[in-house]
């Protein structure tokens, strides 16, 4: 917009009926969502914080903001630790007419500084430097010293005070599990099962009866796969891994399930149906908990349960 924003006389607070406070923040119509109703959907508009409101006269308002970005916005994209609700401030400055805005967004700076801190609707913590287009760093965590996605749980250590990731507990857990069946009789047929993985597929195929040879996929996929260091996926089709937290908070367990057919058995019953809705794609947080049940209910070899220990210090997490 070609405008000499020191040309703007009169310095105001009001858009409309509503005063606007200096850093507040706004949403603003875009081409999506011009005369939209930010409770309905807020992604489908634009976000800015409020530097100053100024007029020409009554009909020529005008505001200087700051942009903020939606995740997918950037040149990047949406990252795997942004939340659902993330934004992503900027030094971004922009001159936008006041006829553009559709009302105030609750906006939170996040520090990062309490684990427990309840988030609102809206909130950012990272900053997008616009003439670099560079995006800084945020608090690393876990053993991983990748980020924390606030939309997905982690468990707090006492003793060092580390908030370690779910899903790399859940692995580390899976690959100990792994590491004693390494060590029990049996780990040739072991080693047949895992030649046998199919990483296109969901299939782990069962133990061989006595007196016939191990099997593998009918196309031959994964007979390549690594029996000393299996991957994550590999890991996948051998165990389950679900952890849980006592009501008062006294002890966290972990739930191991070996989910490889019995010897001499197929895949349970209602196994396929469960494999076939978990690769539909993304679903609500309400369907992947009903995954989650569903896969406690497959019939497993065996299980057990085993206190979590911390990735960083060792130390059992109570």
């Amino acid at each position: 917009m070609l405008l000499c924003w020191d040309g703007v006389l009169l310095t105001l607070n009001v858009v409309g009926e509503e005063n606007f406070a200096l850093n507040e923040y706004i949403y603003v119509n875009n081409g999506k969502a011009a005369g939209g109703d930010p409770d309905m959907d807020d992604q489908q508009f634009w976000v800015a914080r409020v530097l100053e409101i100024r007029a020409v006269d009554e009909a020529h308002v005008y505001l200087r903001v700051y942009w903020l970005y939606w995740p997918e916005e950037l040149p990047g994209g949406r990252q795997p630790y942004h939340g659902q609700k993330e934004l992503i401030a900027s030094n971004h400055m922009d001159i936008i007419d006041a006829m553009t805005v559709s009302g105030r967004a609750h906006v939170k700076h996040w520090m990062e500084l309490d684990e427990d801190e309840e988030l609102p609707e809206l909130y950012w913590r990272q900053k997008f430097d616009y003439p670099s287009r560079t995006l800084m760093e945020v608090r690393e965590h876990c053993k991983c010293h990748r980020y924390y996605n606030p939309d997905k749980l982690m468990y707090g250590c006492p003793h060092c005070k580390t908030w370690l990731h779910e899903e790399c507990v859940q692995e580390e857990i899976k690959r100990n599990s792994y590491a004693k069946l390494l060590k029990e009789p049996g780990e040739e047929t072991l080693r047949a099962q895992l030649a046998g993985i199919d990483l296109d597929s969901s299939e782990v195929k069962a133990t061989p009866k006595k007196g016939k040879k191990p099997v593998a996929t009918a196309n031959g996929k994964g007979k390549g796969n690594d029996f000393k260091n299996p991957t994550i996926e590999m890991l996948d089709k051998i165990f389950d891994v679900f952890i849980t937290v006592n009501s008062d908070g006294t002890a966290t367990k972990a739930l191991i399930r070996d989910i490889r057919p019995a010897e001499g058995e197929e895949a349970a019953e209602g196994e396929e149906e469960v494999e076939e809705e978990e690769e539909d794609g993304e679903g609500s947080e309400d369907d992947e908990e009903v995954k989650k049940e569903k896969r406690k209910k497959k019939k497993a070899r065996r299980e057990w349960v085993e206190d979590v220990m911390c990735l960083v210090c060792g130390k059992t997490i109570h």
